[in-house]
Protein backbone atom coordinates (compact mmCIF):
# COMPACT_ATOMS: atom_id res chain seq x y z
CA UNK A 1 0.00 0.00 0.00
CA UNK A 2 1.66 3.42 -1.20
CA UNK A 3 0.92 6.70 0.51
CA UNK A 4 -2.23 7.94 0.56
CA UNK A 5 -3.12 11.88 -1.03
CA UNK A 6 -2.41 14.39 1.69
CA UNK A 7 -5.95 15.32 2.02
CA UNK A 8 -7.32 12.00 3.15
CA UNK A 9 -3.79 10.90 5.16
CA UNK A 10 -5.35 10.18 8.55
CA UNK A 11 -1.70 11.21 9.80
CA UNK A 12 -2.17 14.59 8.97
CA UNK A 13 -5.29 14.85 10.15
CA UNK A 14 -4.58 13.54 13.14
CA UNK A 15 -1.73 16.28 13.84
CA UNK A 16 -4.90 18.68 13.74
CA UNK A 17 -6.52 17.40 16.91
CA UNK A 18 -3.30 18.40 18.19
CA UNK A 19 -3.40 22.20 16.66
CA UNK A 20 -6.57 22.82 17.79
CA UNK A 21 -5.97 21.31 21.69
CA UNK A 22 -2.74 23.58 21.38
CA UNK A 23 -5.32 26.90 20.63
CA UNK A 24 -7.64 25.47 23.46
CA UNK A 25 -5.26 25.69 25.79
CA UNK A 26 -3.72 29.05 25.20
CA UNK A 27 -7.41 30.36 25.16
CA UNK A 28 -8.24 28.33 28.71
CA UNK A 29 -4.39 29.55 30.00
CA UNK A 30 -2.71 32.50 29.05
CA UNK A 31 -5.07 35.33 30.27
CA UNK A 32 -4.11 34.47 33.80
CA UNK A 33 -0.11 35.44 32.30
CA UNK A 34 -1.98 39.09 31.19
CA UNK A 35 -2.99 40.94 28.28
CA UNK A 36 -0.11 41.24 26.93
CA UNK A 37 1.61 37.83 27.47
CA UNK A 38 -1.98 36.25 26.35
CA UNK A 39 -2.06 38.21 23.21
CA UNK A 40 1.39 37.13 22.00
CA UNK A 41 1.06 33.68 23.08
CA UNK A 42 -2.26 33.87 21.05
CA UNK A 43 0.03 35.32 17.95
CA UNK A 44 2.38 32.78 17.74
CA UNK A 45 0.15 30.11 18.37
CA UNK A 46 -1.77 31.31 15.34
CA UNK A 47 1.33 31.87 13.25
CA UNK A 48 2.26 28.21 13.83
CA UNK A 49 -1.00 26.34 13.32
CA UNK A 50 -0.71 28.28 9.76
CA UNK A 51 2.53 27.30 9.18
CA UNK A 52 1.28 23.28 10.15
CA UNK A 53 -1.75 23.53 8.08
CA UNK A 54 0.60 25.25 5.00
CA UNK A 55 3.48 22.35 5.55
CA UNK A 56 0.70 19.61 6.00
CA UNK A 57 -1.63 20.72 2.66
CA UNK A 58 -0.39 23.48 0.68
CA UNK A 59 3.52 22.19 0.41
CA UNK A 60 3.16 18.53 1.52
CA UNK A 61 6.31 16.21 1.75
CA UNK A 62 6.29 12.70 1.39
CA UNK A 63 5.66 10.80 4.59
CA UNK A 64 5.96 7.27 3.32
CA UNK A 65 3.93 4.27 3.04
CA UNK A 66 1.78 3.89 6.40
CA UNK A 67 3.82 1.78 9.25
CA UNK A 68 3.61 0.19 12.90
CA UNK A 69 5.07 2.71 15.55
CA UNK A 70 8.39 2.02 16.60
CA UNK A 71 8.54 1.52 20.38
CA UNK A 72 10.24 4.12 21.13
CA UNK A 73 7.99 6.69 19.12
CA UNK A 74 4.97 5.24 21.23
CA UNK A 75 7.10 6.01 24.55
CA UNK A 76 8.06 9.75 23.12
CA UNK A 77 4.11 10.04 22.77
CA UNK A 78 3.18 8.86 25.89
CA UNK A 79 5.83 11.13 27.61
CA UNK A 80 4.23 14.15 25.93
CA UNK A 81 0.61 13.27 27.14
CA UNK A 82 2.10 12.82 30.56
CA UNK A 83 3.81 16.81 29.85
CA UNK A 84 0.21 17.75 29.01
CA UNK A 85 -1.62 16.68 31.59
CA UNK A 86 1.36 17.90 34.34
CA UNK A 87 1.10 21.68 31.96
CA UNK A 88 -2.80 21.61 32.73
CA UNK A 89 -3.10 20.58 36.08
CA UNK A 90 0.01 23.57 36.78
CA UNK A 91 -1.92 26.16 34.50
CA UNK A 92 -5.38 25.01 36.57
CA UNK A 93 -3.62 25.76 39.90
CA UNK A 94 -2.08 29.01 38.67
CA UNK A 95 -5.74 30.25 37.51
CA UNK A 96 -6.85 29.21 40.83
CA UNK A 97 -4.72 30.98 42.81
CA UNK A 98 -5.22 34.08 40.68
CA UNK A 99 -8.64 33.72 41.65
CA UNK A 100 -9.82 33.41 38.15
CA UNK A 101 -12.43 30.62 37.40
CA UNK A 102 -12.40 30.73 33.69
CA UNK A 103 -11.82 27.44 32.44
CA UNK A 104 -10.06 25.81 35.23
CA UNK A 105 -10.19 22.28 36.06
CA UNK A 106 -10.45 20.76 39.29
CA UNK A 107 -7.68 18.25 39.65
Amino acid sequence: MGEPPPLVDPRRWGSLIGLIGGLVFIDIYSFVLGAAVSAGAWMVGVVLVLAALFAHYVRPVALGPHARPRPLALAIYCVCVVGEFALIALGSRSAARSGSGRGVISW
